[in-house]
């Protein structure tokens, strides 16, 4: 059945931007820049990472590598549902001779991105590569831009009756990287042009490259690096071409989607039409996360609005002990009434580092979440951020958190956890004493091993040569080499090094800050 778009009542009150638009103020040298300089490195990695220089080395000498295809770094990272997400970092020569194919063929990209969203009355994609405020990255996770952005969901809840809520079962794993070809090109011409040298159809040739990062594989694309987010929604945004023409009002975040309808039987009809076009491109949706919520939505599961309502207002210039606690309690009930979404804590954290506190307020706060961190290691990362910086913590108090437990998260292999804490170290310069050099070498994280490393290179240790050897060893083997590239790269010399590695390491090309 064929339904009108839902009209827009009122006319929006700034000028926003269109999903082309938005888009359009990047040029290709700086989505090049942008994907290559400072999004080969996820933000849930430890900020120590980073690949400028090898964009500044690439800017300059427009190399031509010699890898064609390679694995990549595995790296785990808890989510705010408390399960564990697959991030991937592939080698730097890989991943730039795909951000080369994106910045040449970055006009058609375009062309492709208009084509699939013209006419749209609101934006539908919400999170996608744009150009940030204060920023060289390209991309960031639930960043939104006032003066830019419209919110639609407020006209579009007019009338409605019920918001669906669904999402794409383990989106990026299970893109299918011929995908991207069908929706550039449709699925039929791709297919009758597939057999043809992949060079002459740069859409194919998009998709080996993409599948170079991963070694080959056809099935799916890395979560973490920036040049995903854009291979992403050259499909979705396909998906939601076809879905618009249908009349659904919906947005979307990445892969998860919000539909307003006006009868239950509306919200099945989305469900299925969205399933339709997913399969399209070989893609599913996750049953397990799929609701049909009858609306108003009761203020617990607009947990934003609450927490901000509940904002303590400041005594005498700042907030007491008594207030913050109330808020502290607060978070937490909500993550109890909201399915357990550690999200909460980290917004309300977020809120806390901005409020002027009292001293004890400020102390209860930073053990308050020190605390949350170990029952909830997904906080880990936003720490130093949230409590060591904006909170002022006591380098003292860091160290001796940093210490208790350390081992008690290497024991559960909470390898992220793990690899925060001797970031650190490192950074706020204390000693883990449970962290040893065989620790470094009995891993198998890359990340863990990679900070393992410049921890004991910076301490001076006697044994950091079991390290290096250990690097050597891995370096020169032929299954893991590539999945440990950033830690035997960031510990070996030059002469011990081959190839395109040894290359930008004489061209002193460092991947830590």
């Amino acid at each position: 059945m064929m339904k009108k778009t839902q009209k827009l009542w009122f006319p929006p009150l700034l000028s926003y931007q269109t999903y082309i638009e938005t888009l359009k103020e990047l040029n290709s040298d700086e989505v090049f820049e942008g994907l290559l300089g400072y999004g080969l490195f996820a933000e849930v990695l430890p900020p120590i990472f980073t690949s400028e220089l090898f964009l500044d080395f690439c800017l300059m000498n427009k190399p031509i590598f010699t890898q064609e295809k390679a694995d990549y770094i595995k790296y785990e990272s808890i989510r705010n549902n408390n399960s564990v997400r697959l991030f991937g970092i592939p080698t730097p020569f890989t991943y730039y001779n795909l951000c080369t194919k994106i910045r040449d063929k970055w006009t058609d990209i375009l062309k492709h991105f208009e084509k699939m969203t013209v006419g749209q009355k609101h934006k539908i994609s919400r999170l996608h590569v744009r150009k940030l405020y204060q920023s060289k990255s390209l991309f960031q996770m639930n960043y939104q831009n006032w003066w830019k952005d419209e919110t639609p969901s407020t006209d579009l809840s007019i009338g409605a009756r019920f918001l669906v809520r669904a999402d794409i079962s383990t989106c990026f794993p299970s893109i299918y990287t011929h995908a991207i070809a069908w929706a550039l090109m449709t699925k039929q011409t791709a297919k009758q042009t597939m057999k043809v040298k992949a060079t002459r159809h740069w859409e194919h040739h998009l998709d080996k490259l993409v599948r170079s990062t991963t070694n080959l594989q056809t099935q799916g694309i890395l979560i973490g690096p920036h040049a995903s987010n854009i291979i992403s929604e050259i499909i979705l945004t396909a998906v939601d071409k076809e879905l618009y023409k249908r009349g659904f009002s919906y947005i979307r975040f990445i892969d998860d989607y919000e539909c307003y309808v006006s009868s239950y039987e509306e919200a099945e009809e989305f469900l299925r039409a969205l399933r339709g076009e997913l399969r399209e491109y070989e893609l599913l949706i996750n049953d397990k996360k799929t609701k049909i919520i009858p609306l108003p939505i009761s203020k617990e599961y607009h947990w934003t609005n609450r927490l901000n309502q509940e904002e303590p207002i400041p005594i005498n210039g700042v907030i007491n002990y008594k207030q913050i606690k109330r808020f502290l309690d607060l978070a937490i009930s909500l993550v109890e009434s909201n399915d357990d979404d550690l999200s909460i804590l980290k917004y309300a954290l977020k809120m806390v580092s901005e409020f002027k506190l009292s001293h004890n307020a400020r102390v209860l706060a930073q053990k308050h979440y020190l605390h949350l961190a170990i029952i909830y290691p997904y906080l880990v990362r936003v720490l130093e951020k949230y409590v060591f910086e904006s909170l002022k913590t006591d380098p003292n108090v860091i160290s001796d958190w940093s210490n208790e437990f350390f081992p008690i998260f290497l024991k559960q292999g909470n390898y992220e956890a793990a690899a925060y804490l001797i970031y650190f170290a490192i950074k706020y310069n204390f000693e883990i004493k449970d962290l040893s050099e065989e620790n470094i070498i009995d891993t198998t994280d890359c990340i863990v091993k990679a900070l393992g490393s410049i921890y004991f290179l910076n301490r001076g240790s006697k044994k950091y040569i079991d390290i290096y050897n250990d690097a050597l060893r891995l370096s020169q083997d032929t299954i893991q080499s590539e999945q440990q590239w950033l830690y035997w790269y960031t510990t070996l010399e030059e002469k011990d090094l081959t190839g395109d590695w040894k290359d930008i390491k004489r061209a002193g090309i460092s991947f830590v800050n």
